[in-house]
């Protein structure tokens, strides 16, 4: 995850479409809540069925893509 203001800007600058490039921004925030929303609902019933199951988060305006990487190494070891 990140910031609402970092990902409405991914959004928006990316070259590749996305459903909701062009919308208002309102539209694009209450988007991001739509998807947070149904992470948290699918994290949620995975943990409730899986107790064993690690759930790491992220979030990807604080962490560079190397900090992430080697946190998961950290967590989970090399394959």
């Amino acid at each position: 995850d990140a910031a609402d203001s970092d990902l409405l800007n991914r959004i928006r600058r990316r070259d590749k479409g996305h459903v909701v490039k062009n919308e208002s921004d309102e539209t694009i925030l209450a988007f991001l809540n739509r998807y947070r929303e149904a992470y948290a609902r699918i994290i949620s019933n995975w943990s409730a069925n899986r107790p064993d199951l690690k759930i790491i988060r992220f979030d990807t305006s604080q962490k560079t893509l190397e900090e992430i990487a080697n946190q998961l190494l950290f967590e989970f070891g090399p394959t």
